[in-house]
């Protein structure tokens, strides 16, 4: 058991090395620019956003993006082994492009050099990136002519501890994650704001979630054919069968507002009040009943699986020979469930707290955009709009750790419960 919990222990760490790589990389392909994101964060003049400024470059430079990507690089020969030196971002795609046609970095430079020297762009939003450039430099058709490199044959660049990717990692192990490029305060900080708003509807959720699924399941399975317990199965499965995003916003549309009837007016309408000066426990005590809504839009749409598997869990155990002994001493058949049953068939319930806690999570997200609520959803969501990739990573990585974390708690939990199991014997 021990070696167990310490092997599940370290398996963490390359886990979050994954994800952070996948998501560093993911945000590279992105159109934001985050240096005018920079820029406009300061409140500097719009003149300065041209990336052929000084203060472009200056912030460009600040923000380490001249720095390599990754550790190591493996490109085709003719390509340099760092294009980020290239500050303006228009000659860095040019040039990308270019050595994506066959040209050396040398001539690719040369042709960037004319391209801007023109003081004409390119309109990479149409297919015809190429007779833009013959049109363009046509008087030039030597430079065009020296097209030489038809086979790319790969090579290996290695760049060390300096690169981008190393840059946040090192933010990530001494707790920083760095700062936000739209107000410039600490990401860590405006994470753990939004995630307590997060956790105040996912606790809430999984804890309704889980009593009332053990009691749907055992009211169903009691009489699995009744015409009762199958409509509450047929209801269930329908919610559960609703995109999350749609049924909520029937819910918004339907119960916030008397538009329909008085009686259609249920809950508040979406978003949260601002108290000045509150803390954000006080905050979410306040806007706890504009909380209520998504609550149960989340606890509607899991309710189903928890419900079906505590049933499907109780069926199974009443067809082993305990359950037999127990109805010949005179028990009826809800004493057995409730007495004999039940205790056995939660354990494997146990090992459905693993996805219920990421399940949660990921519907929380959605919502929150939905329902304009603070917490991890919609920061995430503004992050990325805005290119605020210290957050966006800094989230990303939390989430990151709590699945893996839940799966670590009932992996432990399922041994805890059930004696039978000897992790680590093997």
């Amino acid at each position: 058991m021990r070696n167990y919990i310490i092997t599940r222990v370290l398996l963490i760490i390359p886990t979050l090395f994954i994800v952070s790589i996948a998501g560093f990389f993911l945000s590279k392909q992105v159109p934001q620019d985050m240096v005018n994101s920079v820029l406009l964060m300061r409140s500097v003049d719009d003149s300065v956003y041209d990336p052929s400024s000084t203060a472009y470059k200056d912030v460009y430079l600040e923000l380490g993006q001249d720095k390599p990507w990754f550790y190591f690089s493996v490109v085709p020969s003719h390509y340099p082994p760092n294009i980020n030196i290239i500050v303006n971002p228009d000659s860095r795609k040019l040039i990308g492009f270019l050595l994506d046609q066959g040209y050396s970095f040398h001539i690719a430079k040369n042709i960037s050099t004319e391209v801007e020297s023109f003081g004409e762009k390119i309109d990479w939003t149409t297919g015809n990136v190429r007779d833009q450039l013959e049109k363009m430099l046509r008087t030039n058709t030597a430079i065009l002519n020296q097209q030489s490199h038809r086979f790319y044959v790969p090579r290996f660049y290695w760049h060390g501890t300096n690169n981008q990717y190393h840059q946040w990692l090192r933010s990530f192990f001494d707790g920083s994650f760095g700062v936000s490029i739209l107000d410039g305060k600490s990401a860590l900080q405006k994470s753990r704001k939004a995630l307590m708003w997060t956790l105040s509807i996912t606790l809430v959720d999984i804890i309704i979630s889980l009593l009332l699924g053990i009691l749907l399941g055992v009211f169903i399975a009691k009489n699995p054919k009744g015409k009762l317990e199958r409509l509450t199965g047929m209801i269930l499965y329908a919610f559960y069968s609703l995109p999350l995003f749609w049924f909520a916003t029937l819910m918004i549309i339907y119960f916030t507002t008397d538009q329909y009837g008085q009686w259609t007016n249920i809950f508040p309408s979406i978003g949260t009040e601002v108290y000045p000066g509150e803390s954000t426990f006080n905050q979410i005590r306040y806007n706890f009943d504009k909380l209520i809504l998504p609550i149960v839009c989340l606890t509607l749409h899991s309710l189903a699986l928890i419900t079906r598997f505590v049933r499907r869990s109780i069926l199974n155990e009443l067809e082993k020979p305990y359950v037999l002994t127990a109805l010949s001493k005179g028990l009826t058949r809800s004493q057995v469930i409730t007495r004999h049953v039940l205790p056995n068939a939660l354990v494997p319930v146990v090992t459905l707290l693993g996805s219920i806690i990421p399940g949660a999570f990921a519907g929380s997200l959605v919502l929150e955009v939905i329902f304009n609520i603070p917490g991890f959803g919609r920061l995430l969501y503004t992050s990325i709009s805005f290119a605020d990739w210290n957050v966006s990573y800094c989230i990303i990585m939390i989430i990151a750790f709590v699945t893996v974390l839940s799966y670590l708690l009932s992996d432990i939990l399922y041994a805890f419960f059930n004696p039978k199991i000897r992790y680590g014997q093997s």
